[in-house]
């Protein structure tokens, strides 16, 4: 894993810009838990997700059984991310 030091100023520039935790992850080269660490220890406004998602999409694949983590792994985000968007939009959401 390419591990590039992680810089305050540079963090919160690419976390601005938009890019997800795991493409934070992946340009960092830290685990996506390293950047939730961060985001929380710079007191870094929450994204809403579910605004930016295709609910759609999410939708249909919930609806043909796939898991939580596989829907995730389908938009990048972890598998809880994906219960809290499926609960925000009414779904039944246990996996």
């Amino acid at each position: 894993m390419n591990h590039k030091r992680l810089v305050d100023s540079e963090f919160i520039e690419k976390y601005n810009e938009g890019l997800s935790h795991q493409e934070l992850s992946a340009y960092f080269g830290v685990s996506p838990t390293t950047i939730q660490v961060y985001v929380k220890r710079l007191k870094l406004s929450k994204r809403e997700i579910i605004d930016k998602i295709d609910k759609e999409r999410l939708t249909k694949l919930w609806n043909h059984g796939h898991s939580a983590s596989e829907i995730g792994r389908e938009f990048g985000l972890c598998g809880t991310t994906i219960i809290r968007i499926a609960r925000k939009m009414g779904s039944k959401s246990e996996e």
